[in-house]
């Protein structure tokens, strides 16, 4: 099956439209998105960003964050940690609040013509207190996403199996391909 995706509009991060040979694959709108845990942001306390339309600014002085928002929209459609840091480096480092573990959560909220979707991901950074070199260790807990389509009022949780991954189904509902996500929405700067 040929598949030709052809970017028609890209305003900002918010609104893409792609035109496809699925219907489902129209128009996705990135809502909200909540963090957790990552970098700068605290894992005490879940940081909300609202995009709006049809442009969102994302301002701030150096180390403020906006890098990871960037990186952390990234985690949350295709799954991909930044290259540098992987896993180490994204998550807040428990040292720093005095802590062993740090539990981190990246969530985006996002639409398209029938259907609303979150997409959550949950992680954890821990640090061997007794090891001389501070050995840190990282685990993905749980990834899910909930579903609700809004013609027939239903709502689905999809979590991953060894049949289903959820990158595939996120990126039918999103309607960009995994490699237009990493070489044209998240090139690097």
């Amino acid at each position: 099956m040929n598949r030709t995706h052809v970017i028609i509009a890209y305003k900002d991060l918010t609104r893409l439209q792609v035109v496809s040979n699925r219907p489902s694959e129209v128009m996705s709108s990135i809502e909200k998105l909540s963090i957790q845990g990552v970098r700068s942001f605290s894992p005490n306390s879940i940081e909300e960003i609202k995009f709006q339309t049809p442009l969102t600014l994302i301002v701030g002085t150096n180390g403020s964050g906006k890098t990871t928002i960037i990186e952390c929209l990234k985690y949350a459609t295709t799954g991909d940690m930044p290259p540098i840091s992987k896993s180490n480096g994204f998550l807040t480092d428990p040292q720093f609040y005095n802590i062993t573990t740090v539990n981190a959560m990246v969530k985006l909220h996002f639409k398209n013509l029938s259907n609303k979707l979150v997409i959550t991901r949950n992680s954890s950074l821990s640090v061997d207190p007794t090891s001389a070199t501070k050995k840190s260790t990282f685990k993905t807990l749980t990834k899910t996403l909930e579903d609700y389509n809004m013609i027939t009022n239903k709502k689905i949780t999809h979590e991953p199996s060894k049949t289903i991954a959820i990158e595939d189904i996120l990126n039918k509902y999103i309607g960009v391909s995994k490699p237009i996500l990493d070489y044209v929405i998240f090139a690097h700067q």
